[in-house]
């Protein structure tokens, strides 16, 4: 149980990374033109 709860919280934190990455990359692409 700890194992799955811990690769569940491993795998939504890079989610999220991947996700917070390409929102803030798509920002400021669209920001310099």
């Amino acid at each position: 149980m700890t194992v799955i709860a811990f690769t569940a919280t491993a795998i939504a934190g890079v989610a999220v990374g991947l996700l917070g990455g390409f929102v803030f990359y798509a920002y400021a692409a669209s920001n310099s033109q």
